[in-house]
């Protein structure tokens, strides 16, 4: 009887080994988080929300509009305009200028003196647009809108 309660013991041990390796293999050994890119501490981003990130570094007197596009954890600089091209175009145009456009990237001066960017439409017809004055940056806010709708 006592050998019998041993087989039984010895049959089920190497169940029990298994489950414990499964468990223990699918507890993560670092914590992975996600967060928008402007709460994120590690990123700079003035953005929130879509595919692109906008930065406006500063380096003395001089401040440029730099954005990025990223497809998946990739990025590379679409658009970069420094204080000097910046400085080429009117405080207050007369009419809402392109100042650079690059792929679903465009960035534009508005007549109310800020400027704008629309990145998109994206695969769901999506279009980013972020609105800000001066360089650097402040009075930031975003918003979308789905084309066709």
């Amino acid at each position: 009887m006592q050998r019998d309660h041993l087989l039984q013991v010895a049959a089920i041990l190497p169940v029990i080994a298994v489950v414990l390796l499964l468990v223990f293999s699918a507890i993560p050994t670092q914590t992975a988080q996600a967060c928008l890119p402007c709460n994120c501490t590690d990123i700079r981003s003035l953005n929130c929300f879509g595919p692109y990130h906008l930065y406006t570094p500063t380096s003395g007197d001089d401040c440029s509009i730099d954005l990025w596009l990223f497809e998946g954890d990739k990025g590379s600089r679409y658009i970069r305009m420094t204080s000097a091209q910046l400085a080429r175009y009117a405080e207050f145009p007369t009419e809402n200028l392109l100042l650079r456009e690059r792929g679903v990237i465009a960035l534009y001066k508005l007549t109310t003196g800020e400027y704008q960017v629309n990145v998109g439409p994206d695969a769901e017809h999506k279009v980013y647009v972020i609105n800000f004055t001066g360089c650097p940056a402040e009075n930031i806010y975003e918003s979308n809108f789905v084309q066709g709708q």
